[in-house]
């Protein structure tokens, strides 16, 4: 089955080029592509490559990316993490997901859904039996 891209990140070749690479939910590059060409229906992948860990900190937002239902994850601008953890995410509209870890992403996505109903810059979802907003 073909790889199905789930965000755009900065070209794995350190910043040399202006491409940017569409990646899938397992980590791997699907395609390199001009940033006009890139699509603009996915998120960008925000995490520091230079960090510990950062493979699987990349790797567990890709996950969480993968996992959301198409009415949401139109709605994110980008998506990145310090840590596997510490997910979080950006939407359109300026407000900001704290995720936390990619357990529960299903659960998670369905009160986001349902949180999104009410106007706030920030929406917590990273312990979804209790999230907040502000």
């Amino acid at each position: 089955t073909p790889r199905e891209p789930v965000a755009v990140a900065a070209a794995a070749d350190g910043g040399e080029s202006e491409l940017l690479d569409l990646v899938g939910p397992d980590g791997v590059v699907v395609a390199s592509v001009a940033p006009d060409a890139a699509p603009g229906d996915l998120p960008l992948l925000t995490v520091d490559m230079t960090q510990d860990g950062a493979q699987d900190t990349v790797l567990a937002v890709l996950s969480v990316l993968d996992q959301l239902p198409p009415e949401l994850r139109e709605q994110v601008r980008d998506a990145g993490a310090t840590s596997p953890d510490a997910i979080e995410l950006r939407l359109h509209s300026g407000s900001s997901v704290g995720w936390g870890s990619a357990a529960e992403s299903d659960l998670k996505a369905r009160v986001l859904l349902t949180l999104l109903q009410v106007p706030a810059t920030r929406y917590d979802v990273s312990a979804p039996e209790a999230p907040t907003t502000s």
